[in-house]
């Protein structure tokens, strides 16, 4: 994982935002076939 250089301390939400990143990225990642046009 990239980390990320702050001017302070990352909060909880910094954290849930890339996690959500990351699942999201991993569910349209799997999209294909009818659903492939969510995907881009």
């Amino acid at each position: 994982m990239i980390e990320l250089a702050f001017d302070r301390e990352p909060l909880d939400v910094d954290r849930l935002a890339n996690e959500y990143v990351a699942f999201s990225y991993r569910i349209a990642n799997s999209l294909c076939g009818v659903n492939r046009p969510a995907r881009d």
